[in-house]
């Protein structure tokens, strides 16, 4: 297996290196093509990858990829670096300030392979901190078809998930996990990333957990006035998403969901209702926890700064006493 780990400052604003030859900069046409996993962190100036400095096949072999504290990084994936991505199984992208998009989709050659393949080995996909982050993929369906497990977490510039349109495209997600994205306000949105309306049936096959966590904006999973079937759906776990008083604007069925202490009808719609209003008073409490430790780290900082200011004063008095002293002694002799 070969691992590349790229964590020195020296990379150009494109993200690869320079020969210089007499005082002139060239940059260099890279090839990687047994590579299989890429892990990027801590590359302040990188603004994308690729650029037109990639052979085909350059990263054929890719199966992992981590980037994180790129802080420049506008795309993780601009739309040349796409087509050579076949084997690509895992993606982690963490802390880049200033992402906006992880698959750039505009500008594929339409002569590259079938996008079917493109993504079909693509199996999770984990962005964490990406307070700037707008889509996943605005454009392009394929991306989401194979993905089985997709976890999110503080992106709070996300407002949705999935288009309407991309859901018929993802039959194999099994997992999604979404957490601390303040302006998130539905999974799946009205629009279809155009701007154009497209409200259609919504289905998510596969979905065996989900996993919504401390979204303030968050109103319902999808506004599809469509039945929704969760037929695999058995484990679900909503906390701190007080807006949401419903799962969709249409039936939601979901047979094989247990939910303990809720009288169960199989209707997803009223049982949200339900888990809301038993929910309250748990989330009031662990907010009520949650201020009290708060409180404690913040008495417990400022008693330290008090000790160390002490200390200082106590350092500097001393310092001038002994400052004194030589002086006296100085002047004696």
């Amino acid at each position: 297996m070969i691992v590349l780990t790229v964590e020195l400052p020296t990379l150009c604003g494109n993200g690869f290196y320079y020969n210089m030859d007499g005082g002139k900069r060239e940059f260099i046409k890279v090839s990687l093509p047994n590579l299989e996993v890429l892990i990027i962190f801590e590359l302040e100036n990188l603004e994308t990858l690729g650029h037109g400095l990639l052979s085909m096949g350059a990263l054929s072999k890719l199966r992992d990829f981590l980037v994180r504290d790129c802080s420049k990084l506008l795309c993780v994936f601009p739309s040349q670096l796409v087509p050579m991505l076949q084997d690509f199984e895992t993606l982690c992208v963490e802390s880049c300030n200033l992402l906006e998009e992880v698959f750039e989709s505009e500008g594929v050659d339409s002569n590259e392979p079938d996008p079917e393949i493109l993504y079909s080995a693509l199996k999770l996909v984990q962005l964490r901190n990406l307070p700037r982050l707008n889509y996943i993929s605005k454009r392009d369906p394929m991306v989401f078809k194979y993905i089985q497990t997709l976890e999110i977490d503080g992106c709070d510039s996300l407002r949705y998930v999935f288009a309407p349109t991309v859901t018929k495209s993802i039959p194999q997600l099994r997992e999604l996990k979404i957490w601390s994205c303040k302006m998130l306000s539905r999974i799946v949105a009205e629009e279809n990333g155009m701007g154009e309306s497209c409200v259609d049936e919504v289905e998510f096959p596969q979905l065996e957990s989900l996993e919504l966590r401390y979204l303030p904006n968050l109103r319902r999973f999808c506004n599809s006035t469509h039945p929704l079937e969760l037929p695999r759906l058995s484990k679900m776990h909503i906390w701190f998403c007080r807006g949401m008083n419903a799962f969709s604007l249409g039936q939601v069925s979901a047979p094989n969901l247990s939910l303990p202490g809720i009288l169960w009808n199989g209707d997803l719609n009223s049982a949200i209702q339900h888990l809301q209003k038993g929910r309250k008073k748990e989330e009031d409490e662990e907010e009520e926890r949650r201020k009290w430790w708060e409180g404690v780290e913040e008495r417990r900082k400022r008693d330290e700064e008090q000790r160390k200011t002490e200390e200082e004063k106590e350092e500097r008095r001393k310092r001038e006493e002994e400052e004194r002293k030589w002086e006296e002694e100085w002047r004696m002799e």
